[in-house]
């Protein structure tokens, strides 16, 4: 698991968010940012307009696939 710390300084959505995420770690923004993945902020499931503050964790959640 990677993590990126990144210091903000007002609350913002988490789509401008993830484009700070993707610029830090070097990556498509389309890599973090895309209907097949899901978001979570401090534990709770969250969408593109959720807003984010300096202290929250945000985690981008890959698509599962499994089965018996």
């Amino acid at each position: 698991m990677d993590s990126i710390m990144i210091k903000l300084d007002a609350p913002m959505e988490l789509s401008l968010f993830l484009f700070a995420v993707a610029r830090q770690a070097e990556v498509r923004p389309s890599q973090i940012q895309n209907p097949h993945l899901l978001y979570s902020i401090n534990g709770e499931m969250a969408d593109l307009n959720s807003m984010v503050g300096d202290t929250d964790e945000v985690a981008v959640i890959p698509p599962l696939s499994g089965g018996l």
